[in-house]
């Protein structure tokens, strides 16, 4: 499994996944945009934030610094790597609509929560 660390979504799938842990043997790369991500992360979410990335079996960290187009860098990576993308998407633009699309056009199998 793949994760890409972000708020919302990501890390409370994540946190649900780990949960099977003690019943199930998988692997999740915890997908890091850039060094420093977790400073983006409210100061009162981080501790959460650190415990679930400990928890993840490998961290990629995809760039030295923030750079624009970073965050679809990410999605990519983690896109070009499944079998299946599972989303949580509800709007026609932004990331989530972003990933879709791209899964789409890679002929990835998606299927939306």
């Amino acid at each position: 499994f793949y994760c890409g660390m972000a708020r919302g979504f990501d890390l409370e799938a994540l946190a649900c996944l780990l949960s099977f842990r003690p019943k199930r043997h998988f692997t999740v790369e915890a997908c890091v945009p850039y060094e420093g991500h977790e400073a983006s992360i409210p100061a009162r979410e981080r501790g959460r934030y650190r415990e679930l990335l400990a928890a993840c079996d490998r961290k990629t960290v995809l760039f030295p610094s923030y750079r624009n187009g970073c965050l679809l860098a990410r999605d990519r990576y983690m896109v070009d790597r499944s079998d299946i993308l599972l989303a949580y998407c509800t709007k026609e633009t932004g990331g989530a609509a972003y990933t879709v699309k791209y899964a789409e056009s890679r002929g990835i199998e998606i299927r939306k929560i």
